[in-house]
């Protein structure tokens, strides 16, 4: 199958690259899953093949195995890296946020670091599917609420909603656009962050060895054009684009554009990219959305 529909623009979209499942998904045998990556002509979306037919099925993947990926005590350096950049997450959507003191809910919290470096005069709320992250916030944190169903919530109460690396997880997004028009206040925000850019200078250079592309777990691959796109089809607009680098914990300009110039060599010599994994301008997304009254 070299042509299928976008999901979000309905453009036609072709075959972009093979990739291997993620190391987590694996089976004992040895046995690994390849997905085929399909990018939209129109608005730049990529999505794997072979999809998945539910959010049901997609949720099975999201097992003890992958929460603990993010527990404290299973990995500290990184721990350390994300803990530092989620201070730098808060303090970008601080700038767009009209009083000091606000409701939020974070929309697949995990353990809570990023409700964490949040504001102590914040109340807070993190909703998550995984009840081991769930657990583990209930046991750590005192200021953070959490939720594992969407009707324990109060509707038109939240200022912020935030989804930090997960968007791009979601198989189906009827059920979060529901939460979101439920949820968050008239004149409340989304902040999505950490998404990754699928028009980003790596993504173009590495293809399915870049990092982020990681199936199955990074269903969808937006683009600035494709993400904005869907929240305006649920009458949200887009009020701001970041490209966080030099500012983040993971930048180190002079290692990472040795590291993409080396590439770019090795690409004009038709030859495989290699040490991929690094940080560079343009990978990740940090987007700030606004319900808006159509006139």
């Amino acid at each position: 199958m070299d042509k299928i529909e976008c999901p979000i623009c309905f453009s036609e979209s072709r075959f972009w690259d093979s990739a291997q499942e993620d190391i987590l998904t694996r089976h004992s045998s040895g046995e690994i899953k390849i997905f085929k990556i399909y990018k939209c002509n129109g608005c730049g979306h990529g999505f794997i093949y072979p999809n998945f037919k539910n959010n049901e099925e997609l949720m099975k993947l999201y097992d003890e195995t992958y929460g603990k990926t993010y527990d404290p005590d299973v990995d500290e350096k990184s721990i350390q890296l994300r803990d530092k950049q989620y201070s730098v997450d808060v303090e970008l959507v601080k700038k767009y946020l009209s009083k000091e003191r606000i409701t939020v809910l974070d929309v697949g919290c995990s353990t809570g670091l990023f409700l964490n470096n949040m504001p102590s005069n914040w109340d807070k709320f993190g909703y998550d599917i995984i009840q081991y992250y769930l657990d583990y916030i209930k046991d750590n944190y005192k200021d953070i609420t959490p939720l594992s169903e969407t009707s324990k919530m109060k509707n038109d109460f939240f200022d912020l909603i935030t989804l930090r690396g997960v968007i791009e997880h979601m198989f189906d997004f009827s059920e979060l656009f529901l939460l979101i028009n439920k949820k968050l206040k008239k004149d409340g925000i989304i902040f999505i962050c950490a998404t990754p850019d699928f028009n980003s200078p790596c993504s173009y250079l590495y293809k399915s060895n870049w990092n982020q592309i990681d199936p199955p777990f990074h269903y969808h691959q937006f683009t600035a054009t494709s993400i904005t796109m869907l929240f305006a089809k649920h009458g949200f607009g887009l009020k701001a684009l970041n490209y966080q680098y030099l500012e983040t914990p993971y930048a180190n300009f002079h290692n990472d554009a040795d590291k993409y110039i080396k590439n770019i060599k090795r690409y004009y010599e038709k030859k495989d990219p290699t040490d991929t994994i690094h940080a560079y301008p343009g990978n990740m997304m940090s987007l700030i959305f606004e319900k808006i009254k159509i006139k």
